[in-house]
């Protein structure tokens, strides 16, 4: 998984996932976009509005390489998309590829939420460890390619065969593959 557009198409087939991962209670029925801030000249990983109005969007980055940039880009992305919606709630999310990346830049880093994926990832699957998202995360986070060659049918596997109905199923095979 070389760019956020994996991600982006893993969220928009499944918006609660992004908020069972980072243990977010769900706003209930949303979808996932992408937004482009004119202001900025510049486009978001993502936004989450909710159906309900009396929950918060949700402004999504994610973070695969290092940056020091991005929690200050988040907020002003969250300020921009918070005027755009008529000033209604908003939080902000940062996942990480790896605590590494993460610049822990104050005080934006009280104003957004960050995640790394590993952390996440080890406790997903601790929980459940046949779940297709866990699957298809593996490529990213396996350290050793002979142990990813190794798995590699098998995580294909727990996708192609999960419970899923098929259009998310497709698109986490889609994402697995590439």
């Amino acid at each position: 998984m070389k760019t956020d557009k994996q991600l982006y198409q893993i969220f928009t087939a499944n918006p609660d996932w992004l908020f069972e991962l980072t243990g977010i209670v769900s706003p209930g029925h949303s979808r996932m976009l992408s937004v482009s801030l004119k202001a900025l000249n510049q486009t978001s990983d993502g936004l989450i509005p909710p159906d309900d109005s009396t929950q918060p969007l949700t402004i999504v980055e994610f973070q695969l390489q290092p940056d020091d940039t991005i929690y200050s880009r988040t907020v002003t992305e969250m300020a921009l998309i918070q005027q755009e919606y008529q000033m209604r709630d908003i939080r902000g999310l940062i996942l990480f590829r790896h605590s590494s990346h993460d610049p822990d830049t104050s005080p934006w880093n009280r104003v957004v939420e960050s995640y790394d994926f590993p952390s996440i990832m080890e406790r997903l699957e601790s929980d459940q460890p046949k779940r297709p998202l866990v699957a298809v995360f593996k490529p990213i986070l396996e350290p050793d390619p002979d142990t990813l060659e190794q798995r590699t049918v098998e995580y294909f596997r727990t996708i192609r065969d999960s419970p899923l109905e098929q259009p998310v199923r497709s698109t986490l095979t889609n994402v697995f593959i590439s």
